[in-house]
This record gives C-alpha cells, structure tokens and sequence, in this order.
C-alpha cells in the first residue's frame, strides 16, 4: 500500500502546533479559518521510546495508567493512523496553527477533514432560516420590495455594525471572519480572490438556499453593517443568489479606494 502525505506536523508550542502543507495542497488553506474545528487523519511512523527503551506502552507498561496501546503512540500497535479533533487557532499564507494535536514534530500528515457538524446543530440551522424567512415572507404581504427594504435595511445594517467587536486591517481579514460566520450556518463555498484590498467568496452549498431573494439580501445588509464595523474603509457586495436563479451565491469584500469611494 502506498500513502502519500499531504504535509507534516510543524513546530508545536505550549500545544498549539503549526500544520505545513505541501505545495499542491497550499490552495486549501484559504477555505480554513480560525475556530474551525478539523480532524486531522496522520501517520505514527516514529514511536515514543519509552524509559525502558521497549518502545510501547499501555495498561501494563506506563505506570498504570490504563490507557491501551491504540491510544497511544506506541511502535507495536495494529494501525499506526491516527485521527484527531483540533481547533483551528491560526492562519497563515504557507501553514496553519491548530491546538489539541496530540502529536511529534516531523509526523506525515494524510488527511484533513472538516469536523462533521451535529444534526441537531443542523436541525436549529434550518430552525432559524424558517422563522427569518416566514417574518420577511409576512413583511412582503403588506408592503412593495421598495418599502420593505427601506424598512429592514438601516436596522439590519446597525446590527451588524454593532457585532463587529474586533478591527479588521484589510479585505482578506473581514473576509475570512465573514466566512467563519458562514460555517457556523452550514454554508460552504471557496475563495476565488484573497488579497489585501479584494476578498471574493463563492458559496456552493447554503441550508438557506430555498429562501425568498428577500430573505438573504437582509443578510447581506447586515454582513454589509458588519464589514463596515470592522474597517470603514472596505465595502461588502452581495453579488448574486441561489434563491434569484444563479447556480451559486457570491459576495465580495473590497476597498473603497480601489474603487474611488469614500466612507
């Protein structure tokens, strides 16, 4: 059988430690932010020799512990894969940081895979939509598109502003804290552009995609309210919906300046 790692377990410090990607693989680290929670699958090829320098250890053999050999990293073991649940704490250009890695420096690694969200987690998603989508579908009974937006835009956009509790120093920021928010919703997609004055997002799977047009332009008012709380000089653009026809959503972070706009 041959296994072909994708990286390697980096410099760990005060258990945060640094994943490195190879080259091929560097694109995925654009769709991973902070907080997000991974399983990392990786390969125990170097075991921890023991005082004894038998080189395994176990119920019998770390001083009564009582861990089994398949929870450690023991040489003499029937699979030397190992899987784990991390938390994402840092991002950078060529590698990411994560804590709760129980691993060595140097340790291939095979795989990365998002954790899989609870259904009940799935279920409140879904919840939450519904009773957006039912006020907005209730609004738009008793007044034209004009009137409604007049209504719901400036408060939804204070809002947002308003959750925009950490300064942001360019586009890429505000558009990966944008995008962490999204995967708390259950909204998948990929980045098309990443630099410090434009931040494009495509999404390719959202719970809510069934919604009114209404319904997820009132959130890009508020992520609109958002972007400029968290920087005044950058500007959010719902660019197109899944619920107005288009195959997918996209949205954009860009800065004023580029564009000869004023805050």
């Amino acid at each position: 059988m041959n296994i072909e790692p994708i990286g390697t377990v980096g410099k760990i410090s005060e258990n945060v430690t640094a994943l490195e990607l190879n080259g091929e693989y560097l694109k995925y680290v654009r769709e991973i932010v902070p907080g997000d929670e991974l399983d990392i699958v990786y390969w125990l090829h170097e075991p921890v020799e023991e005082a004894d320098g038998k080189g395994i250890v176990g119920s019998d053999g770390d001083g009564g512990s009582g861990k089994d050999v398949l929870q450690q990293r023991a040489s003499l073991r029937s699979d030397p894969i190992k899987v784990a649940r991390v938390e994402v704490v840092r991002v950078d250009p060529h590698h990411f940081s994560v804590r709760g890695l129980d691993a060595r420096e140097g340790l291939p690694l095979l795989d990365i895979k998002p954790a899989r969200a609870s259904e009940d987690v799935g279920r409140l998603i879904e919840f939450w939509g519904q009773v957006h989508d039912t006020v907005v579908r209730a609004l738009e009974e008793r007044y034209d598109s004009q009137e409604l937006k007049e209504a719901l835009h400036d408060p939804l956009w204070l809002a947002g502003r308003t959750a925009a509790t950490v300064s942001c120093t360019n586009a890429t920021e505000i558009g990966r804290a944008i995008m962490a928010m999204e995967k708390l919703w259950g909204i998948k997609g990929r980045v098309l552009e990443g630099r410090p004055d434009r931040f494009t997002r495509e999404v390719t799977e959202c719970p809510w995609a069934h919604l009114t047009p209404m319904s997820c332009r009132s959130f890009g008012w508020w992520m609109a309210g958002f972007c400029h709380g968290s920087n005044s000089r950058y500007a959010y653009r719902l660019d197109r919906l899944m619920p107005e026809g288009a195959e997918t959503c996209r949205w954009e972070v860009w800065e004023r300046a580029s564009l000869g706009l004023t805050t």
